[in-house]
């Protein structure tokens, strides 16, 4: 992975407040700025080359034009800048969430992708199971944590047992503009 220089300012776009609060306590602990815009995804209000990194998190599954939003993040990349999206996993044919327009397959996320990216990595994180596991309310955060690294204590991690194991539930990927 290439590294960046540190970014002087950032632009959230986010609707969370939490998110924004949090983001810009860290920001200030580390002297950079945080400024707070909202727009579309569709038409971002900045200039071609604006910035050398584009983060989308659980975004582009809302959208009915996902390949817009693709085209916009490429636009205000600089040359060389890297677009890191996530979306959750497609595990049906009609999404689960009703908010959701669109689910994607990992393939069918970077063919969309490469459209306009010529360097595109899409992978997957954690087995759908754990989440559920994660968010029962019988199971105690410490614990099911505890819980967790009994196998990886025992020489094993259910984190990289075999795909034929696992139903994922986030896809990740990391684009590069040339």
């Amino acid at each position: 992975m290439v590294g960046f220089p540190p970014l002087r300012s950032f632009k959230d776009m986010s609707h969370s407040f939490l998110a924004l609060r949090l983001g810009q306590e860290q920001f200030a602990r580390r002297g950079l700025a945080f400024d707070c815009v909202e727009v579309s995804a569709y038409y971002l209000p900045f200039p071609n080359d604006s910035f050398d990194c584009v983060v989308s998190s659980d975004v582009i599954e809302h959208l009915d034009n996902p390949t817009q939003m693709v085209a916009e993040a490429h636009r205000v990349l600089m040359d060389g800048g890297k677009f890191v999206l996530t979306t959750p996993y497609r595990l049906t044919e009609i999404p689960w969430d009703g908010e959701h327009r669109h689910e994607f397959f990992p393939q069918e996320l970077a063919d969309l992708l490469q459209q306009k990216f010529s360097v595109v990595h899409v992978r997957t994180s954690h087995p759908a199971y754990l989440l559920e596991l994660y968010t029962l309310k019988i199971f105690s955060r410490p614990l099911f944590r505890y819980l967790l690294n009994v196998p990886a204590l025992l020489g094993s991690n259910p984190f990289l047992w075999p795909d034929k194991y696992r139903i994922w539930s986030l896809i990740v990927a990391e684009c590069r503009k040339h």
